[in-house]
């Protein structure tokens, strides 16, 4: 998930006072980074690990993290908040991530018993 900054900007973006001619720099998040596909929204990317309950439309959360800047593998964050939940959780054997997941980190899943469903 993508979580929009609160000012869309970025440190070295300026702006100039016509009146004066004075540069201002803009207000920026400085742990906030581009959209992974070049969009100019700045932001974090929230990873999540749920779980489903017997409720149709229901899901129980249980870790998150956000991305580091300038990290682009959303997947093996994922793979590092399932493999904490796995000792807390030792009967989980089952995971399902909607985007691609690097062979290392299927092997860290397979590795702790936890089977991938794709």
């Amino acid at each position: 998930m993508f979580i929009p900054s609160r000012f869309n900007a970025t440190a070295w973006m300026t702006s100039v006072d016509t009146e004066p001619g004075e540069i201002r720099p803009h207000r920026y998040e400085p742990d906030a980074d581009t959209y992974h596909d070049g969009s100019p929204a700045n932001g974090n990317l929230l990873v999540t690990a749920l779980a489903r309950t017997g409720h149709p439309h229901q899901r129980l959360l249980l870790d998150f993290g956000f991305l580091p800047k300038g990290d682009r593998h959303d997947a093996h964050l994922f793979t590092d908040l399932l493999l904490d939940l796995k000792t807390d959780i030792p009967e989980m054997a089952v995971s399902l991530y909607d985007t691609a997941i690097h062979a290392a980190d299927i092997n860290r899943h397979l590795n702790a018993g936890i089977i991938r469903v794709a």
